[in-house]
């Protein structure tokens, strides 16, 4: 399942980015890097349908004509990748791959209610197709309608062994966005419990608890998720950000000491690298900020 997806349709979350993606490594990673990696993509893809071009016009197939939406689908040429699977329908209209290429281009090209027939024909085709149904509750959540997004994603969660990250992350927005955020925090937990410890996961989970005021649970969360893991300043930082937050500052001083300490014992190439000491600094100015007033340092 595409990260692209999961980045699309976060833009039009109900609830604070904060939740999840500012909060969240991986989809500031995502973000961050999504706009390269397509461009650099397109002169491939350009070869790629050049390739394809003399096959179909030897022996034209549904098959072929889906390929060939589907790239121009990625280069973001939505009008050609239309009208390849308008081709592809009239050829075979019952290759579900058809209804489901549309779908996404419709999708990406922020034609919701246009794709919502696409997807539901796939649908009634294969009722269990997982793609179909996380992105019909993508397009679902777009236009409004977090019921049937919420549907369309607890029924993925129950019928796929192993969902993907995204799905309980989309669920959980969607949840929040039906007002029902603890609901949300135990998607979250239930993704935790089937995939593993992932960061992800954790932190938006950690957000929605931090905005409940639930700040012993969110505590406790901090200290699960660091269990299995090397590098620990970022989640003890964060720790001393919910435990200053719950009005705890001698504890938050301590966690930021612990933070500040833990950063200063790596070796040297990942203290240099720039987010690590852009942390440092920031973890120097939190306790500057909690010294007495007599111990700071004079301007």
């Amino acid at each position: 399942m595409s990260n692209f997806y999961s980045y699309h349709v976060f833009r039009h979350l109900g609830f604070s980015t904060r939740h999840v993606l500012a909060k969240t490594a991986l989809f500031s990673f995502l973000i961050a890097i999504f706009p390269a990696q397509r461009l650099s993509a397109h002169g491939d893809i350009h070869v790629q349908i050049e390739r394809i071009n003399p096959k179909i016009q030897k022996s034209p197939s549904a098959e072929l004509y889906v390929k060939r939406g589907d790239l121009y689908r990625l280069d973001e040429n939505y009008t050609a990748a239309l009208a390849d699977f308008n081709r592809a329908e009239k050829l075979n209209p019952k290759l579900e791959t058809i209804y489901l290429g549309r779908g996404r281009t419709l999708f990406e090209a922020g034609r919701y209610q246009e794709a919502l027939p696409a997807l539901n024909q796939l649908m009634e085709m294969k009722p269990d197709h997982p793609d179909g149904r996380i992105l019909r509750a993508r397009v679902s959540f777009s236009l409004g309608d977090s019921a049937s997004a919420l549907r369309d994603y607890d029924h993925v969660v129950a019928t796929v062994p192993s969902p993907s990250p995204d799905c309980f992350l989309e669920r959980s927005a969607t949840l929040i966005k039906l007002s029902r955020p603890q609901d949300a925090i135990r998607s979250l937990d239930e993704g935790i419990s089937r995939l593993g410890n992932l960061p992800a996961l954790q932190l938006a989970a950690l957000e929605i608890e931090i905005d409940l005021k639930q700040y012993d649970s969110a505590l406790v969360r901090i200290d699960q998720a660091m269990v299995p893991l090397q590098r620990r300043e970022q989640w003890l930082t964060r720790r001393g950000e919910v435990l200053q937050t719950a009005g705890r500052s001698e504890e938050a001083k301590a966690a930021y000491t612990v933070a500040l300490s833990a950063i200063q014992t790596l070796p040297p190439i990942p203290r240099s690298a720039k987010p690590t000491r852009e942390l440092e600094s920031r973890l120097q100015s939190l306790l500057e900020a909690h010294a007495p007033e007599n111990t700071k340092t004079k301007p």
